[in-house]
């Protein structure tokens, strides 16, 4: 029973609940051992349209595809991947530094861009592809739910400038203030 309680039903990868409960622990250690501690939230690009071209049977294929691959794309026994919402997919990196979270989510797009999932209906590109929005906590720890908001604001900017990309907020007290925010434009997918 405790095991359905924290898994996706349909991806088999821990759910948002089991997701919370972990980063709250997570982010308690990284506090209390002031450690980095970074997050990436994950989204499917345009999958509305996905749904809508090819079907919701598919779009479910779609998703535990995704899920499985992202999940394979971590290295480390401690990191974690869970279903946030519909087509997003949440990551915790313990003791993971903004550089080591970069990594992370390149290969995570080069591992997706691998799949060639059609697309037939993007706007990006013919192959399915994701934005991810990365933020690290190393020094404040103010909360848990600052530093979501603050990976959840990079997805968004990561979709504003035209999804396919990674955006990443370098809200680290050792980084300048003019490079602050780094824009990173992962090539993988895009036309021409």
């Amino acid at each position: 029973m405790h095991q359905q309680s924290i898994i996706d039903a349909l991806t088999g990868i821990p759910n948002r609940r089991h997701f919370i409960d972990r980063l709250l622990a997570e982010y308690r250690r990284a506090s209390r051992n002031s450690t980095a501690l970074t997050l990436m939230i994950c989204d499917i690009d345009y999958f509305k349209l996905y749904n809508d071209s090819l079907g919701h049977l598919e779009g479910d294929e779609c998703l535990v595809k995704v899920a499985k691959t992202i999940h394979s794309s971590l290295q480390r026994g401690g990191d974690l991947c869970a279903r946030y919402g519909g087509e997003e997919f949440i990551i915790i990196l313990p003791n993971t530094d903004l550089n080591g979270g970069e990594k992370v989510a390149r290969r995570i797009k080069q591992d997706i861009a691998a799949l060639a999932i059609p697309h037939p209906n993007s706007p990006v590109g013919e192959h399915l592809t994701l934005s991810i929005g990365v933020a690290t906590e190393a020094h404040d720890y103010p909360s848990q739910y600052k530093l979501i908001k603050r990976a959840d604001d990079a997805l968004y900017r990561s979709k504003q400038l035209g999804r396919n990309r990674i955006e990443i907020d370098a809200h680290d007290h050792s980084v300048s203030a003019s490079s602050e925010i780094v824009v990173l434009q992962d090539k993988i997918n895009q036309p021409g």
